[in-house]
């Protein structure tokens, strides 16, 4: 395992100097042969597992001996292989390894401090543990979609306050250390650049990093959509999505967001206006209704904003892409079996969300028409920041079994076969980083179960103000909910949160005792703390006919996605007569010498419609893009007149 962190930044470092990918194994293919005997591939492979922890395929041993042969490096003698002086020469000049090793040995040992001092101590192999696991992480992934039957070996069990210190060491390197972010963005490179060995191919090898992605729809899905426009509580997630986003255009891929998504945002943002109080100021709680909350967000401006979507997504050149026969309310699979399986990926999943996540797939497979097997060819890809999505659709869709592309892709996939593909692109750490920082933050689903759980004990009684106001203590109850993931919400239980309430107490008489104060003192201070929040709560608990708040956010919803299809219909509409307009300009002309007789003047309209087809079939794409810059102005006229008519404000 020590050799493997050892072998990635190496890697990374010998790809710098060489001319492609396999350059990178050459040197270590090369200090695995003997210099005084002949050695058969097998024993090369064995030498290369002992030496860099490396599992070399047979088939690219062989291409890089070939390569080495040609340039007098080896020597071959029937189906062994001997270093040649020449090739000892070559060796004897890389002093990659030892300064390798030294920046290896430096990161170490500040790891090992930072772990220090916060109260983590580890010694030099269970970090280079954490360290392997974080990036085997990253790339498993990548090696499933390279080769999906080539991923039991990297089963890594991590250890979760491990993790959440390697990433805030990861973000206090980016900004205070840079010889040691260097060394960390050349271990995930190195990673990254590894994976190609999973290929069953030396051939498929160089045709995978030398074909680009390009002409290929990439539709986002909500969660990119929300931290592209930094509604994303996390930072770093906005801000990898804003790169990878830029990554994309770089590869010529057509942006695009289904108006469906569009509607799924819709109920998220409006779910915030009638429910904004269960979210407490003082916690770091996952999702966009913790982070409209904090950041002061009203019912106007989220009113506001659902008004402006389609421009303000236009502005970032993401385009809108119509699908009239989907409405979340109603929809359907065709597969009914579909609902059962993806349950089993994400249990908690409301039917709304369910429904989108289902309908993006079908439309996914709608515009590819058959399985694709190469990702260049792919035509069209749902872009998800969900795990669980992802794995849903890779295993249960069949494209595990088939090796084929799943329709759903994995941001940070993405980003990886991008950078694969065209290397002189910056790749971000922040989406490596990204992906492993929602352990930070409480997940919503345990948030939102705590909550619940939290309101009926207050409702029948067993709970006071002063016992909620205990649990915000220097973030108590942060760090005990932070501690459950998504998948065990169901710990959270009245008796679980009675024993927070026990616990929370006597930490604050300790603290009281310390330092010489009265219990009731800082008591009375925390409820000043989260003191709106506990008044909503009891507010939230007293009011009736929460069936009736239900319908009329149901009510909205329908509002607004009807108001967006007649708005996207009659934009349509407006640019069908602009068109016959224009034809008629064009032809009327013509019609009315024809019916004079008029042949000379005829001639000469002929001769001038000649250029302009000519013209007009030079610009094509330019009236392509005047007419859309057309449609989505005449939309969002009509889409904010009618939100304005119909008077949603009212129902805030």
């Amino acid at each position: 395992m020590e050799n493997l962190v050892y072998t990635y930044a190496l890697i990374k470092s010998l790809f710098d100097k060489g001319e492609d990918y396999l350059d990178s194994f050459l040197p270590l293919v090369l200090k695995s042969l003997e210099r005084t005997k002949f050695l058969d591939i097998r024993s090369i492979q064995v030498n290369l597992k002992k030496r860099y922890s490396l599992e070399m395929p047979l088939h690219v041993i062989a291409t890089v001996l070939s390569r080495s042969r040609r340039r007098k490096w080896v020597e071959q003698r029937i189906k062994d292989y001997q270093l040649t002086d020449k090739g000892a020469q070559y060796v004897d000049k890389l002093e990659t390894e030892r300064e390798v090793n030294r920046r290896i040995n430096a990161l170490l040992d500040d790891l090992a401090n930072y772990f220090e001092l916060n109260k983590l101590t580890r010694n030099r192999d269970q970090i280079f543990g954490v360290l392997i696991s974080f990036l085997n992480s990253n790339i498993k992934p990548l090696i499933e979609w390279i080769n999906p039957s080539a991923t039991a070996s990297l089963q890594i069990t991590r250890a979760k306050a491990e993790e959440n210190l390697l990433v805030e060491y990861l973000k206090e390197a980016e900004k205070q250390k840079p010889n040691e972010y260097q060394t960390l963005h050349d271990l995930i490179l190195g990673s990254i650049i590894s994976t190609i060995l999973y290929t069953q191919r030396s051939t498929e090898m160089m045709e995978l990093t030398q074909k680009r992605l390009r002409d290929c729809r990439i539709f986002l899905d909500t969660n990119f959509v929300f931290a592209i426009l930094e509604l994303e509580p996390r930072p770093e997630v906005s801000q990898s999505a804003r790169e990878l986003l830029r990554l994309l255009r770089d590869s010529k891929c057509d942006v695009r967001v289904f108006d469906f998504t569009l509607d799924e945002l819709s109920s998220v943002m409006l779910w915030y206006t009638s429910e904004s109080h269960r979210y407490p100021t003082t916690i770091q709680i996952e999702g966009v209704c913790a982070k409209l909350k904090r950041d002061g967000w009203t019912n106007a401006k989220v009113y506001e904003f659902m008004a402006n979507i389609n421009d303000i997504l236009e502005k970032q050149g993401i385009r809108v892409e119509t699908e009239p026969d989907i409405n979340l309310k109603t929809y359907n699979p065709k597969k009914g079996e579909m609902r059962s399986l993806i349950r089993i990926y994400k249990p908690e999943q409301a039917l709304l969300p369910q429904n989108h996540d289902l309908a993006a797939i079908e439309k996914i497979q709608q515009f590819r028409g058959s399985s694709m097997r190469q990702i260049e060819n792919c035509r069209a890809l749902f872009l998800t920041m969900d795990a669980k999505l992802s794995r849903f659709d890779f295993e249960e869709l069949g494209h595990k079994e088939r090796g084929t592309i799943s329709e759903v892709m994995l941001d940070r996939l993405m980003t990886n076969i991008i950078w694969l593909k065209h290397p002189s692109s910056n790749l971000p750490l922040k989406s490596i980083v990204a992906a492993h920082s929602r352990t930070l933050f409480v997940s919503r689903v345990v948030w939102r179960k705590f909550y619940e759980t939290l309101a009926e004990m207050k409702k029948q009684g067993k709970v006071q103000d002063e016992n909620i106001s205990t649990l915000f203590y220097h973030g108590y109850i942060e760090e005990v909910l932070m501690d459950i993931s998504e998948d065990e919400y169901q710990k959270v239980t009245p008796e679980f949160v009675m024993a927070q309430f026990e616990k929370s107490a006597k930490i604050i008489e300790e603290e009281a005792k310390r330092l010489g104060k009265e219990k009731e003192d800082i008591e009375r201070t925390l409820r000043e703390k989260e003191k709106i929040f506990v008044q909503q709560l009891n507010e939230s608990v007293l009011e009736k006919g929460r069936e009736k708040e239900k319908e009329r956010l149901d009510e909205i919803m329908q509002i607004v996605s009807k108001t967006r299809n007649l708005a996207q219909s009659s934009a349509k509409k407006r640019i069908c007569a602009a068109r016959i307009v224009v034809a008629l300009l064009l032809v009327g002309p013509s019609i009315g010498l024809l019916a004079t007789r008029n042949w000379e003047a005829l001639g000469k309209i002929g001769t001038a419609c000649s250029i302009i087809a000519l013209i007009v079939g030079l610009a094509v794409g330019s009236i392509s893009r005047l007419s859309h810059r057309l449609y989505l102005k005449w939309f969002n006229g009509i889409y904010k007149r009618r939100l304005k008519d119909i008077g949603l404000e009212k129902h805030g």
